[in-house]
């Protein structure tokens, strides 16, 4: 069993914007109190924008349960190409990458271009900007600059 997350003492201030149902806000404020995991589930109560945000925040946590109703509520609503999950590559994973991204990331990692990766792999360069996006948001980074950094910190 985990160890029960103490809460910083402004915990109740996001408590009480849940509460108001002001889940846009409490997820802010939790965001802010640097609680990931209550930031997304109050982005799960919101529109489908929302719980779009909370998906990535709850696979990154290792939060499948939580991951897998976010998917449901997306299909629900309409939303196209919402992946199934993490198979079993990602899940084993240090990083949570499926086999394709963690070789993206290390041809990334190594400074190859775009072009470069696509052709070291056989792939369009459009798929290895999808797999580049899918690694920045699984890593919380924006840049390559921020992957590669990522990288040399773990």
């Amino acid at each position: 069993m985990g160890q029960p997350q103490v809460l910083a003492a402004d915990a109740p201030a996001a408590c009480a914007l849940e509460i108001a149902g002001q889940h846009a806000a409490a997820a802010e404020a939790w965001r802010e109190l640097g609680c990931t995991y209550q930031q997304a589930l109050a982005l799960l109560w919101g529109d489908a924008n929302a719980v779009a945000r909370a998906l990535p925040l709850l696979q990154g946590l290792g939060a499948e349960l939580a991951a897998q109703l976010a998917r449901r509520r997306l299909r629900r609503v309409g939303v196209q190409g919402v992946g199934r999950g993490r198979y079993g590559h990602a899940r084993q994973d240090a990083l949570g990458l499926t086999a394709r991204e963690r070789a993206v990331f290390e041809l990334l990692i190594q400074g190859h271009s775009n072009r470069a990766i696509a052709a070291t792999l056989n792939r369009s360069e459009r798929t290895v900007e999808n797999h580049l996006a899918a690694l920045f948001i699984k890593l919380g980074v924006r840049t390559r600059q921020d992957a590669i950094q990522r990288a040399k910190s773990e």
